[in-house]
């Protein structure tokens, strides 16, 4: 710099000093001005300073790739020299200004804003800019003297997805999310060592959570940078109500929990996003507790959850259920569920493993446990009742249903095979069969009953049956009688009217509607 001395007054002119950056002390920013300071006796000072290409580094005790970016500006300070041992001797106004700044993953763009020194107070006012193209407004303080500050700050409708550019994400694994995201911001700490809190309330518009949809999500939240808690958590879905708490860590050493309470949600709108291949109808009821262990370094966090679901009364593929209890058990990737309850007169039971990775080669890697359907005691003319087949409602029996399956397919739709039996074949008081009996095929979205055959009305019975749960329209029968006794069989209708042995094709299409064709033989 240059000095020149007159009126017992020092002036510099060409004032020049750089700026080293907050942690490897590489010169990266340019301080120029003037100043001038009254000598004898001691009085006023003044310094017109402008700041090129600061980095933000340098103002925060955190590692360079965290905060990266500069800022520019301009400040006039003023104050008295024989008060200089106070910093807050010192007046000052200006401006800054940055292009944009990566703050812990995120984008800061057009940044601005007004700043005041006053008792050793810098205020910044007026403060804009973009969150990742998202407008933001905030004010906030700095006290020179311990260098604590506070901030509030604005967020309107911001989109959710940034979040995954956060630079603790590589140590969690944070389920797709969309949505946009609003809340206010109260931050307060210290810049050197750096400490903060921060708080806010949140209101979430049509979040969607790996495909899973919302209406409104409302919650509390406070973090102090290791881990985020989450309160008053009140969210509209489905029909339905999710409340409850969550502690997310950022520490990777840190234990994570989730409780939720789900209350009254609408299972066919959830089990459509959720992509499960049958329809259901009905409330849902339950509990979500889980588990954020802790993680070693360089290892993706994993979560263990356990969902407790409860349904009073619920329709699966039209089908009613009672009573049915289900838990859901989530770890490194995989899903365990367990599903009881009652249904048609008898009572069904499902177990099963299914990973939530969507591609086939996550199957080569971990064998999945087997699965298994067991329906047991379940009453034809209810079953008839239910698919509305009410011709079929008098015929009545008894059927059984085992089936071991497993999840290791590329669409993750069961696959296996099993028995199907029905004991006891009746119109209402008639006798047809003791027990029929066939094999049961789970593949490609299908459910195919083959060899399904036994004794019936003196005869033989053989049918097979495909039904399509995708497509329930598409779903076919056929049936094979052979030398069955006509007076035996049609006796609930005929009474003693016809007699002897009879043969017959029957084949058919079910949906809502059932039609079909038949080809019968009588011998004479």
């Amino acid at each position: 710099t240059d000095v020149k001395y007159a009126d017992w007054t020092l002036y510099l002119t060409s004032l020049k000093a750089n700026i080293a950056d907050g942690t490897r002390n590489d010169v990266t920013g340019i301080m120029k001005g003037t100043g001038q300071i009254q000598i004898a006796p001691l009085g006023d000072l003044r310094f017109d300073l402008s700041l090129d290409r600061v980095s933000a580094s340098a103002l925060v005790d955190v590692p360079s790739d965290k905060v990266q970016g500069t800022f520019s500006g301009k400040l006039s300070l003023r104050g008295q020299a024989d008060k200089l041992q106070s910093v807050k001797s010192l007046q000052g106004d200006g401006t800054i200004h940055s292009d944009r700044l990566m703050i812990y993953g995120l984008v800061l763009e057009q940044i601005s804003a007004a700043v005041r020194l006053r008792d050793g107070i810098v205020k910044l006012d007026e403060f804009k800019s973009r969150l990742e193209g998202t407008p933001i407004a905030a004010s906030g303080e700095l006290n020179l003297s311990d260098y604590a500050f506070l901030a509030k700050l604005d967020i309107r409708d911001w989109g959710l997805a940034s979040l995954e550019k956060l630079a603790f994400t590589d140590r969690i694994a944070l389920p797709a999310l969309d949505g946009a995201f609003t809340t206010n911001v109260i931050l307060q700490g210290k810049l050197k060592p750096l400490e903060f809190k921060a708080s806010g309330d949140a209101k979430t518009q049509d979040l969607k959570v790996n495909g899973l949809a919302t209406n409104t999500v409302r919650f509390h939240w406070e973090t102090d940078g290791k881990k985020i808690d989450v309160s008053a958590l009140d969210a509209l879905l489905y029909d339905g109500k999710v409340t409850g708490t969550a502690v997310l860590p950022f520490d990777p050493m840190a234990e994570g929990k989730l409780d939720l309470r789900i209350q009254s949600i609408n299972a066919k709108q959830l089990a459509k996003d959720l992509h499960i291949p049958f329809t259901a109808e009905g409330n849902v009821d339950g509990m979500v507790n889980g588990m954020l262990p802790p993680v070693q370094a360089n290892k993706t966090r994993t979560a263990v959850l356990h969902v407790d679901l409860k349904a009073p009364k619920l329709r699966v593929q039209n089908i009613p259920t009672e009573q049915l209890h289900g838990t859901v058990e989530y770890q490194q990737g995989m899903l365990d569920y367990k599903l009881e309850g009652k249904t048609l007169g008898g009572t069904f039971d499902l177990v099963g493993q299914v990973p939530v990775a969507p591609g086939p080669q996550d199957l080569k890697k971990v064998p999945l446990k087997k699965g298994r359907l067991s329906i047991q005691n379940v009453q034809m003319a209810n079953l008839f009742k239910a698919l509305n087949v009410r011709s079929a409602e008098s015929l009545k029996g008894r059927l059984n249903l085992e089936v071991n399956y497993t999840h290791e397919t590329p669409d993750r739709f069961p696959e296996g095979q099993g028995t199907l039996r029905i004991s006891n074949v009746r119109w209402n008081d008639t006798r047809l069969s003791d027990n029929l009996q066939g094999d049961v095929i789970l593949s490609e979205q299908q459910i195919r009953v083959r060899g399904l055959e036994g004794d019936l009305a003196q005869g033989t019975f053989t049918a097979r049956l495909t039904y399509d749960l995708s497509q329930p329209e598409r779903s076919s029968f056929a049936v094979n009688l052979e030398r069955v006794e006509s007076g035996q069989l049609l006796a609930p209708w005929l009474d003693k009217k016809i007699a002897g042995p009879i043969q017959a094709r029957i084949r058919g299409i079910l949906g809502r509607a059932w039609r079909g064709s038949a080809d019968v033989e009588m011998a004479s």
